[in-house]
């Protein structure tokens, strides 16, 4: 039960945390320098944990779909290829923020109640994935443990909410907490890459007390990388001006971003949506621009780009303590990764102390399908913190 004077603080906090996330951060920091900006983040981080932690169950609706018929099946697999078929959920969320998001999950998990002493590991895939693209992930650790594999919003069958704002990752972050809780998980594991790899690192940061151990595939921890992406002459802004044509969201730069980006759907697509398969992805995410503004909304509610008073090369106590990865971690990250520079892991081991980090040589920006060793390192990790 959580006593009334600590609610009358919890909301207190909240009333700091909408002020600090809109324009007082950038405020208080340009007035009282690096210490106040760090300061007034870190006591956004705090509150939104605080809430979080001190907040009952979300009240939820889940349902699973209708079973398709033997025609509906080889339809599919005549328009998409051979796909595995799991355990599907949609979970909506009755949350005060509209809209009112809806996600997609697949579950793969032992008949019965959800066994509530073990951890989930919960899959979130990049862009321009969706749930379906862990298939293999699924198949190897759902044999040891239950597993959950996200469509974000925006994505696969999860809803597209047309407002910016409701791409928010720390929000997002929130309501896949939610989803999770609403599934009954008290334990969770988060898998992700790219964007996924990000909000597993924000989990981790935002639930220490429900995050077991932590894998992520090619993307840096928070502050490492805006620090770097603060920089504008830093080899990671230069690898990063995908996200500034994105967000100028006019012909010409999204022209630009589709020619930039051709090169790496390319290397997506082989050998894991070899043949039909690639179809599925392509009806699913990227058959219209209206599909491509909604993934890219992800980009758009950035607070792009970040201010370098916020991320200054030496990390103060207070940013140190209050993004700090206190679970075990695992991050793998692909030598010649195009996305995200080897300077974005520099000093990570201030955030994240135990954490072993594993560069692949040879390896691109896709490694949760073009390294075919990563499931099983996965799982041994996992079955090493999780036995």
């Amino acid at each position: 039960m959580i006593s009334k004077p600590l609610l009358s603080a919890l909301a207190g906090l909240r009333t700091i945390t909408r002020i600090v996330t809109n324009q007082g951060i950038e405020m208080t920091t340009k007035i009282s320098g690096t210490f106040m900006g760090s300061l007034a983040l870190a006591t956004a981080a705090l509150s939104f944990m605080l809430c979080t932690a001190a907040r009952a169950t979300p009240a939820c609706t889940q349902w699973s779909p209708p079973p398709l018929t033997e025609a509906e099946q080889l339809q599919q697999q005549v328009t998409w290829g051979p796909w595995r078929s799991y355990e599907e959920r949609f979970v909506r969320l009755d949350t005060a923020q509209a809209p009112t998001p809806t996600y997609h999950v697949l579950m793969k998990r032992k008949p019965g109640p959800v066994d509530t002493t073990r951890p989930v590991v919960l899959l979130l895939h990049g862009v321009p994935e969706f749930a379906r693209s862990w298939e293999t992930w699924i198949d190897l650790i759902g044999e040891h443990y239950d597993v959950v594999a996200v469509d974000f919003k925006g994505f696969g069958e999860s809803s597209r909410p047309l407002e910016i704002k409701a791409y928010d990752v720390f929000r997002s972050t929130g309501e896949i907490h939610d989803v999770v809780s609403c599934l009954g998980y008290r334990k969770v594991i988060p898998v992700g890459h790219d964007w996924g790899g990000a909000v597993a690192w924000l989990y981790s940061i935002f639930y220490p007390m429900k995050t077991q151990a932590v894998v992520v595939l090619s993307t840096p921890h928070p502050y490492t990388y805006f620090r770097e992406l603060a920089k504008p002459d830093s080899e990671q802004r230069q690898r990063s001006i995908y996200i500034d044509l994105v967000r100028q969201n006019t012909p010409e730069a999204t022209a630009q971003f589709h020619a930039l980006m051709e090169p790496q759907i390319q290397a997506l697509l082989q050998p894991y949506y070899a043949g039909s398969r690639a179809a599925r992805l392509f009806d699913t995410n990227m058959k219209t621009d209206w599909h491509w503004d909604r993934m890219l909304s992800l980009y758009r509610a950035m607070a792009y780009p970040p201010s370098p008073w916020l991320y200054p090369d030496r990390a103060n106590l207070v940013m140190k303590t209050v993004l700090k990865v206190r679970a075990p971690a695992l991050a793998f990250y692909g030598q010649d990764d195009p996305l995200f520079a080897i300077e974005s892991w520099r000093d990570v081991e201030s955030f994240v102390p135990n954490l072993d980090f594993q560069v692949l040589p040879g390896q691109g920006h896709f490694i949760n399908h073009s390294a075919p060793e990563l499931p099983r390192k996965a799982l041994a990790f996992i079955q090493q913190h999780a036995p």
